[in-house]
Formats: structure tokens, sequence, C-alpha cells
């Protein structure tokens, strides 16, 4: 059974509204811009120091292969390094966690007539 508004304003004289003001900081709503080249990079140069890889010789893969740098630049060891150091700090960036924070927290109550809302 649908109501109209109205006449349920109209109905009941006393109205009443409940009013609350939070503060919330959160990281969870970034989302990586990294593309899928960015990705597979970074996941490839982990793979390799895994193994025991220097920097060096991992740029020299990426060229021999003729894989690019997201810039589209030839790989030399420093931006291999790069690549790792900026997704470190990406990841400890938006990882991190925020406690739940309420500021001057109000509960407004207000008794309202229908004739308020003409």
């Amino acid at each position: 059974m649908e109501c109209d508004p109205l006449t349920v304003l109209a109905k009941d004289t006393n109205l009443y509204f409940l009013t609350l003001g939070l503060e919330i900081n959160i990281a969870d709503l970034w989302v990586s811009h990294y593309s899928d080249h960015q990705q597979y990079l970074f996941e490839t140069i982990t793979k390799f120091r895994v193994e025991g890889w220097s920097y060096l010789k991992i740029s020299q893969w990426f060229n021999d292969n003729n894989i690019l740098t997201p810039r589209g630049k030839k790989f030399v060891p420093p931006s291999v390094h790069s690549i790792v150091k900026k997704k470190r700090i990406s990841d400890e960036r938006f990882g991190r966690t925020f406690p739940v924070v309420i500021n001057e927290a109000d509960i407004n109550v207000q008794n309202t007539t229908p004739t308020d809302f003409k």
C-alpha cells in the first residue's frame, strides 16, 4: 500500500528530525591507476630480484626483449629501481588505515508541524 507523503504529514502533527554529523577518513576508495604494463613490469622485476638478479641484469633483459619503460624508453638500472621504489611508496600511502573519528557530533531534535513544509 502506497502512501502520499503529504497525507502522512497532515495526519501526524508531531514530526521529529534527527541530524548527526560525522567525519570519516579512509584510503580504501583509492583504486590503483597502474596499467597492465606497469603491473607486468613490477611483477617481473620482483620475480627477478627474488632470483638474485641485479638492476643492471634486469634492465638488460628488458632491453634484449624489446620491453620499454612506462614512458616508452629503453631501460637503465635506475629506471628498474624507480619502478620498485615508486610501487612501495604508493602501497604504503594508499594501504594505510585511519581510525574512525567522530568530531562535533550533534543530535538535534526538532518538533515540526506540517505547516512548516509549505
